[in-house]
């Protein structure tokens, strides 16, 4: 009996170790900087245009579990659109966006989990007419 005893006492941890969750781990994707400079310039000297972080899933579900868009002074930019929050479903796509407020270069940036989520997109910069600037990869 207590030999059962201890072997349960020893088997036990081991179960918990190996049934840890594997949804918890998370990967890092980011891409940029897309900078735009004069294209991006309205006639009247201000800035103007949109950088917009569009995402493809092509694997299993995964899920967007942050995100965010930064410009070269490291802050955080408001996003003035978002379609990414919660799941990402197999052979679907989603985005989030930002207006320009500068002469700035500007990186996008999120976390998906599982860490084998398969998701590839891109960083793009659009002037204030709605054409394309500058587009740049998105990788782990």
């Amino acid at each position: 009996m207590l030999g059962k005893l201890c072997l349960a006492v020893i088997a036990f941890p081991a179960l918990i170790v190996m049934a840890a969750p594997a949804f918890a781990e998370t990967v890092e994707f980011a891409g940029g900087p897309v900078y735009g400079g004069l294209a991006v310039q309205k006639p009247d000297s201000s800035f103007a245009g949109f950088v917009t972080c569009r995402l493809f899933n092509n694997g299993a579900t995964a899920h967007i579990t942050a995100r965010k868009i930064f410009d070269n002074t490291d802050s955080a930019a408001v996003l003035t659109g978002d379609s990414c929050g919660g799941a990402l479903h197999a052979h679907k796509s989603c985005s989030f966006a930002t207006k320009i407020t500068g002469n700035l270069s500007y990186t996008c940036s999120f976390t998906a989990s599982p860490a084998t989520a398969s998701i590839v997109g891109v960083a793009e910069m659009m002037d204030f007419n709605f054409n394309i600037v500058n587009v740049v990869p998105i990788s782990r």
